[in-house]
């Protein structure tokens, strides 16, 4: 039976390089279109898939979700196929640029961590009324589904409970704008079987960019 973690090995053997590892899937290059890059989930319980399909097709336009060109999910082998944007770990641009550029990341996740609010967030950024309205739309989806912020929430909530999961391996790049590409993970992950764990195990000899 064809499995995600078969996939993702074929794929490393056959030239595609690891591009990153979280919990629940890995990115992967194309070697078709240098500019896409190929998200494999283990699990169908993966809570990028409500940020899938909950914001990024909901908002299919916003300059603040990552692009999605294609989707292919298998339920019987519980796994799934994204091709998207091939997004960069860093800032692109001026000094300048890139200064302000995380100063907004900074302002994104404490905003998300509910540390400031909406007025703060308008204050704090470098950017337009437009841009401002576009992210305004999609960290406001954020919120509203995150169950889990702080160590208190997390004894009130249950596995599957949707854990804030901000920090700067989720934010990426779009020359200068931050994207948040994974928000959550699942509220109780200590006896879960970490997808990265496997893939030093396996992959060891791959060329990984984390």
């Amino acid at each position: 039976m064809m499995t995600a973690r078969n996939i993702i090995k074929t794929m490393v053997n056959r030239g595609n390089t690891l591009l990153g590892v979280g919990c629940y899937s890995a990115a992967l290059s194309s070697r078709v279109d240098a500019s896409k890059a190929i998200k494999i989930g283990t699990d169908m319980e993966d809570p990028w898939l409500d940020y899938y399909n909950f914001v990024i097709k909901l908002l299919p336009d916003n300059d603040f979700t990552p692009q999605v060109y294609g989707f292919h999910y298998d339920d019987e082998s519980d796994y799934y196929v994204c091709t998207m944007e091939k997004l960069s770990e860093n800032p692109v641009g001026s000094k300048e640029e890139i200064k302000a550029a995380r100063i907004n990341a900074s302002a994104i996740k404490a905003f998300l961590r509910f540390e400031i609010e909406i007025e703060d967030l308008w204050l704090t950024c470098n950017f337009n009324e437009y841009y401002f309205d576009q992210l305004k739309k999609v960290l406001l989806c954020i919120r509203g589904m995150t169950d889990v912020v702080t160590e208190e929430d997390k004894e009130e909530y249950g596995y599957n409970a949707k854990r804030l999961d901000i920090h700067d391996g989720n934010i990426m790049w779009r020359h200068d704008l931050p994207i948040v590409i994974d928000p959550w993970c699942h509220n109780e992950m200590d006896d879960r079987e970490d997808l990265s764990t496997w893939a030093d195990e396996q992959l060891a000899d791959s060329p990984v960019h984390m």
